[in-house]
């Protein structure tokens, strides 16, 4: 006779992210180059590859806990984390407002 193993999503992210009531996303960076997108000149795009991370934990996460992002990376100046910060800010900010109005124009 075969055993099931059943697998809880939610405890595994409660057992291995969450702190009190924070979700913790670590992301390694190697080198400051893979924060931003290759393509993208002026360096305002987040990479495919952090998105794509991001994104794939967030989808797991309960809507209870706050999403917390947590950069391993090279050392780097405050200028450097202030436009890190804001370009994390300015992408998920824009995905929030195209959402909001894809929502909107349902109704």
């Amino acid at each position: 006779m075969q055993k099931r193993l059943r697998f809880d999503i939610e405890k595994y992210i409660d057992h291995n992210y969450v702190e009190e009531e924070d979700a913790i996303i670590s992301i390694n960076i190697p080198h400051m180059n893979s924060f931003y997108n290759e393509f993208d000149a002026d360096r305002l795009a987040l990479s495919d590859d952090i998105i794509d991370f991001i994104d794939g934990r967030i989808k797991n996460i309960s809507r209870k806990y706050n999403i917390v992002l947590e950069f391993i990376t090279p050392r780097m100046s405050n200028k450097e984390k202030e436009k890190i910060i804001d370009i994390i800010k300015s992408h998920y900010g824009l995905v929030s407002s195209s959402k909001q109005r894809l929502i909107k124009g349902n109704n």
